[in-house]
């Protein structure tokens, strides 16, 4: 893969896009990008799905965790009082 000068072609600055890119934060562009870098370096290939790894082993972990509504309610004033007016999912 030739290198250009998108900032995610580069394994250097590829590397911190991973948790980005594994926690689905990237936008299209970026993601596009990125796999395409991906397509031809292993080595960030592997870092990408170790961070992917990880997120399903704790997405498995916390499945049946129950927060307590004192914290959500907690959460929500803080994001309100920052000033977010919408949270998506």
């Amino acid at each position: 893969m030739k290198p250009t000068a998108d900032l995610s072609t580069t394994c250097k600055l590829v590397q911190p896009s991973a948790e980005l890119y594994a926690d689905g934060q990237l936008g299209l562009v970026e993601s596009l990008a990125l796999r395409q870098h991906l397509d031809g370096c292993p080595a960030c290939r592997k870092q990408i799905e170790c961070e992917l790894r990880i997120r399903q082993v704790v997405r498995r972990s916390v499945k049946s965790l129950t927060v307590p509504s004192s914290l959500v309610m907690s959460v929500y004033a803080i994001i309100r009082a920052a000033g977010v007016n919408r949270i998506s999912n």
